[in-house]
């Protein structure tokens, strides 16, 4: 999964970068053409299309957050059923083999939320 995550995320990357240079190119046109724009009131017409660009922008960020997020929801759901499975195998060796295990199961549900803390930050550390 990891790997999957990681080929789309940088190919949302790519899009995302190749989206944002129309924006700075289009700002960068508009400074240096200001004097132009204001004598032939071209406001409108260039405000129309730093839209356009932004919208486009702005739509391939959203995707990259999206792509991240659902890779995280992934991660978290992966997470729980692995603690809800490694709790139970707990309660139940605990039940019917009668033995007692050397940590207390208050030391067991702490260390594993932490290490569900831990696997939730995993998406924006990457």
């Amino acid at each position: 999964m990891r790997s999957i995550y990681l080929r789309t995320s940088k190919n949302v990357k790519r899009v995302e970068g190749i989206t944002k240079s129309p924006v700075f190119t289009h700002m960068n046109a508009t400074l240096q053409g200001l004097s132009t724009i204001r004598a032939y009131g071209a406001q409108k017409i260039l405000q129309q299309e730093f839209d356009k660009h932004q919208d486009v922008h702005s739509s391939a960020f959203y995707m990259f957050i999206t792509t991240s997020s659902a890779f995280g929801f992934f991660i978290d759901f992966i997470c729980f059923i692995y603690i809800s499975l490694v709790t139970f195998s707990f309660l139940v060796l605990q039940v019917f083999a009668g033995i007692l295990l050397n940590m207390d199961i208050k030391v067991v549900v702490v260390v594993l939320e932490n290490m569900c803390n831990m696997t939730s930050s995993v998406p924006f550390n990457l």
